[in-house]
């Protein structure tokens, strides 16, 4: 901890003195999101000086060591720092160019600077909370009209990066060259055994031996490398799309504000894995018996609608068949990452796991809470009907 705010003060000085503040007070505070970050320390940070506004920020300073990024799929901090202190400008760039208009432009915190020094790599973006945006409550599942707006958010992300992809293929190639997600089942097989373990230990009598023969079919390198490629269309996709890396605030009418948070995971993939992984381990049976198609279908429309405020023909890059074939080969992935992901998402707060440098991925593997045994087996009730299993 006491390296962890050395690293951030040196860049929270530097901040304010870019900015011209002379005899200001700085005042750091750690923070706690209760289960739902673990990569990273968190602070909030003011900036004051009389007769100048205060400027609020939110800090994240790398927690994990080597173990963790060993193992790890992706190249966590270096994805974000791509996103927020370069992507971002280019997409800028992009949407200014087409005129998009303000109100139909992708949102994303004010980034202030980082520092990427290994092991302590530091990211510091305004506070939402300062505000009024707050975190979803990760016990709950969402209602329609968040779910609205959080894919319309998505869709803006994802043609984005389409519309990078066509305009400068050169560059795209470039900037995403280390986004890609690293195959490393091997090297995670003794924690994904664990995980799916629990799942086994959860499930109602009646449905171990469907999943058990689905597990078997499923979990393997290729059919893995099957699901999470992108088919007819890649695009640059969040990876951890899910109600904790989003920021939200309600309006009067009951609709939101929805800003995405966390970059971390951030990779060239198939826009179908991070609507899916949003879905499936976002909602329970009650949202998806009324809400399900409804909301894939409202994902493609603002796709649809994003492409075309950049000039793109929708059919011509993304169709409506290419989108529906990619949601059927992809529809397995769904129930995979959530028989895991639901395991973090609905741990009980005493018991989530504490990240140290030394901690490896079997801090992740926790006791199932009774949340997730009620999701886990609502899940597999859908699955059957959707005829995955």
């Amino acid at each position: 901890m006491a390296d962890q705010k050395v690293t951030l003060h040196t860049i929270l000085h530097k901040i304010a003195k870019e900015r011209g503040y002379v005899n200001y007070k700085l005042n750091v505070k750690p923070i706690t999101t209760g289960g739902a970050n673990y990569s990273c320390v968190l602070f909030l940070a003011t900036i004051s000086e009389n007769d100048k506004d205060d400027i609020k920020l939110f800090n994240k300073v790398a927690c994990v060591g080597e173990k963790v990024r060993a193992m790890s799929p992706f190249q966590i901090f270096e994805s974000e720092i791509c996103f927020y202190n370069e992507l971002i400008k280019i997409y800028r760039e992009i949407e200014e160019k087409h005129g998009v208009p303000e109100q139909e432009r992708f949102v994303t915190p004010k980034f202030y600077g980082f520092s990427d020094e290994y092991l302590h790599e530091t990211l510091v973006m305004e506070d939402l909370t300062a505000s009024g945006y707050e975190m979803f409550d990760r016990f709950k599942t969402f209602d329609f009209n968040y779910a609205k707006e959080a894919v319309r958010q998505l869709a803006k992300l994802h043609a984005l990066s389409i519309a990078f992809s066509i305009e400068n293929p050169d560059e795209f190639e470039e900037k995403t060259a280390k986004l890609k997600m690293k195959n490393n089942m091997d090297s995670l097989s003794g924690v994904i055994e664990g995980m799916l373990k629990k799942v086994m230990l959860s499930l109602r009598e009646e449905f171990k031996d469907r999943v058990q023969l689905f597990l078997k079919e499923t979990m393997t390198v290729e059919k893995m490398n099957y699901l999470t490629k992108p088919h007819r269309r890649m695009v640059l996709g969040h990876g951890d799309f899910r109600a904790s890396n989003i920021m939200h605030k309600i309006n009067e009418d009951g609709t939101y504000k929805v800003i995405i948070i966390d970059y971390q995971t951030l990779h060239c993939t198939n826009p179908i894995l991070d609507l899916v992984y949003l879905i499936f381990n976002g909602t329970d049976q009650a949202f998806r018996s009324e809400y399900l198609e409804k909301t894939i279908d409202h994902y493609y429309t603002e796709l649809t609608a994003s492409l075309k405020l950049f000039h793109i023909n929708p059919d011509e890059v993304y169709s409506r068949e290419d989108f529906d074939y990619d949601y059927k080969e992809v529809l397995p992935y769904g129930l995979i990452i959530s028989f895991m992901l639901l395991l973090l998402v609905t741990v009980d707060t005493e018991n989530a796991p504490t990240m140290t440098p030394d901690s490896d991925f079997e801090s992740f593997n926790m006791a199932p809470s009774e949340e997730y045994k009620k999701r886990v087996n609502e899940l597999v009730e859908d699955f059957i009907k959707y005829g995955i299993l």
